[in-house]
C-alpha cells in the first residue's frame, strides 16, 4: 500500500514507546482500516495526533505491543 505523502510504501513504525504504529494521511484512513480489518489486525485510531488549523494533518493507528510487525507489513505490502 502506497503512502499518499511521498508515494513510498506505508511502513510499520517501531520507534515509539507505546508499541508499533502506522502514520497515515487522513485521506487513506478508510482504505488502511479496511485492509487491517480484513486481516483481523487490531488497532486503535488517533485521528488528531497532529492537527493543523483544527483539522487532522496525520492519523496514527496504534497497533499495540503484541502485534506481529512483520505480518502487518506483509499485509500492507500485499495491498499495494
Amino acid at each position: 500500500m502506497r503512502d499518499a505523502y511521498n508515494d513510498d510504501c506505508i511502513k510499520v513504525n517501531t520507534d515509539g514507546d507505546y508499541g508499533p504504529y502506522l502514520v497515515v494521511d487522513p485521506s487513506q484512513v478508510a482504505e488502511v482500516r479496511a485492509v487491517l480489518d480484513n486481516a483481523m489486525i487490531r488497532y486503535t485510531l488517533d485521528s488528531h495526533a497532529i492537527s493543523l488549523n483544527g483539522r487532522p494533518a496525520i492519523t496514527v493507528l496504534n497497533l499495540g505491543n503484541g502485534v506481529d510487525v512483520d505480518e502487518v507489513q506483509r499485509v500492507l505490502d500485499a495491498a499495494d
